[in-house]
């Protein structure tokens, strides 16, 4: 849009396109008008939140005296010629009932009052500016209370694994609010009773610019990336307000585009640390404390394979993995029932992430001797994850390890667990535990990967250890459709799939992998070798 401004003698003339309204909607005008009444100027009408307070109302403090102009603004052929709803409602907090006209087209006036800036935009403001946007009186401020801001996961923009952050604030009593789909009102009053503030770095905080008081509030801006908006400093600083600014530093920045970035947190650690929040103790073993089959197993396969990295995907025992003898350990789950910082000292990093996502952002490129695959509940799923560690995260010499692989009974089987626990409780039976129908990614990996191998070990918690091996296959089933047709009584009839051996040959099995022994003569001379050497 085109906008020229000059001087004439003591008015101003401005020559834009004009749309004239009043509140709360203004009509549009049909052509050029000329206005020898007196206006007043404004700015640029911006219908982006945190622009419309601190620009667009940047010359409102002179309306409240002078309720009689008409307020002018310009606004350029991409922005809508009419205030929205939030914007009246703005309006009317501020106390202003100024006749409103949006500048779209030539208009010719013969006094125009520019008032000076209360605002300049991530520089400077004006205490009677600042005074005169402090309107809103809300509840009084409740002890205690605090309150996180989170965004609009529509938009797509900022952390957009956010849930793992305010599911563990809600646990902990935070109020999580989104702003951006609550009146203008509503925001403030949530606002005025909150002791502590926390959120994204957005235009949301720049409500406490609204707020008559503020006073013993502390606020956590978590930065975006890189240094915060000057616009935070120059508000903050307007309002005296105790202000803390965060950057955490552990998640990935998936893009930039100007402000508009987009994030991914490995899990809430930094953000819990931020604020603040106690860490919990983290479970701990008597001194006589013995391995269960797992921690044996997983043990055994480190000391055979010389692991020097484990990966585990799932999380069913919360302190099992300290126990795992191997110094690398990365636990992957897209949602942990505990807080992660209670094993900071473990050796352990968690991400509680997709794995797509964990192999994306965090693991790109990385490779893991022993993989664990705990509390899987979906048979495809295990499928998949088993499908992905062997094509972007193993070596020649990795050795997965399948939990949950068969079932301790009808009851056991089925696909999600409330159909579990009713049929069981249907038939008067009780405490078998619920394994899911796991027992169908085995059967897959017979008849859909023959250039894997694998040894079920049939004995305590059935589990099945997976190497790259190829073998011979005679498929038994047309295809995964088949496969998750199976009956738990069709899945018994088909257990010499499973390859189950004793967990001391499935060892044994590994260790001839890994170390092939030397046969007829070379055997007998490597006998005579070692005996030679004692």
């Amino acid at each position: 849009m085109r906008t020229g401004r000059f001087w004439n003698r003591r008015s101003r003339t401005d020559t834009t396109e004009s749309t004239r309204s009043s509140l709360p909607t203004p009509p549009a005008s049909t052509g050029s008008i000329r206005s020898p009444a007196n206006r007043y100027t404004q700015a640029p009408l911006y219908h982006v939140y945190g622009h419309f307070i601190i620009e667009s109302c940047q010359r409102l403090w002179w309306a409240a005296d002078h309720p009689d102009l008409p307020i002018v603004w310009t606004a350029d052929d991409a922005t809508a010629p009419e205030l929205n709803s939030w914007e009246q409602d703005i309006l009317e907090i501020l106390g202003i009932r100024n006749e409103i006209i949006i500048l779209t087209r030539p208009t010719r006036f013969d006094c125009l009052h520019v008032p000076d800036a209360g605002y300049k935009y991530a520089d400077w403001s004006h205490p009677q500016h600042i005074a005169f946007l402090a309107a809103y009186d809300g509840p009084p401020q409740e002890y205690g209370a605090k309150l996180w801001l989170s965004r609009d996961p529509a938009h797509g923009r900022g952390l957009i694994n956010r849930q793992i952050i305010e599911r563990r604030l809600r646990d902990l009593g935070w109020t999580i609010v989104t702003f951006e789909l609550m009146p203008v009102r509503a925001q403030l009053d949530a606002l005025a009773r909150a002791e502590v503030v926390a959120g994204e770095e957005a235009s949301t905080f720049h409500n406490l610019l609204l707020l008559k008081d503020i006073g013993g509030k502390r606020f956590h801006v978590f930065r975006r990336h890189g240094p915060e908006h000057l616009s935070f400093r120059t508000i903050g600083d307007a309002r005296g307000v105790d202000q803390q600014f965060h950057s955490c530093s552990q998640d990935a920045v998936i893009s930039v585009r100007g402000r508009a970035v987009v994030r991914l947190a490995p899990n809430p650690a930094q953000y819990m640390s931020h604020l603040g929040m106690p860490i919990p103790r983290g479970r701990t073993f008597p001194s006589d404390w013995k391995p269960g089959h797992t921690i044996r197993r997983l043990n055994r396969l480190a000391r055979i394979t010389g692991a020097e990295t484990y990966l585990q995907l799932g999380w069913l025992s919360r302190a099992a993995f300290t126990q795992v003898e191997v110094a690398s350990r990365d636990i992957v789950d897209e949602e942990f029932h505990f807080d992660v910082r209670s094993y900071r000292n473990q050796g352990a990093q968690f991400y509680e992430v997709s794995l797509d996502q964990f192999f994306t952002w965090f693991a790109k490129g990385r490779t893991y001797d022993l993989v664990m695959l705990d509390n899987q509940r979906d048979w495809r799923d295990a499928l998949d994850k088993v499908r992905t560690v062997f094509t972007v995260a193993a070596h020649d010499r990795t050795v997965v390890v399948l939990n949950n692989v068969m079932p301790a009974g009808e009851f056991s089987a089925p696909s999600d667990r409330e159909t579990a626990l009713r049929l069981r409780a249907e038939s008067g039976g009780h405490g078998e535990p619920w394994h899911a129908d796991v027992c169908k990614t085995v059967l897959a990996l017979h008849d859909l990967h023959p250039e894997l191998d694998f040894r079920t070990i049939g004995s305590g918690d059935p589990q099945t250890v997976v190497w790259q091996r190829r073998r011979t296959v005679s498929p038994r089933f047309a295809g995964e459709e088949e496969i998750d047709a199976l009956t738990y009584a069709n899945v018994k009839r088909h257990r010499d799939l499973f390859a189950t051996v004793t967990e001391d040959k499935a060892m044994a099995e590994v260790q001839d992998w890994l170390f092939p022994r030397p046969i007829g003569r070379l055997s007998r001379l490597a006998r005579r070798v070692s005996a030679w050497l004692g």
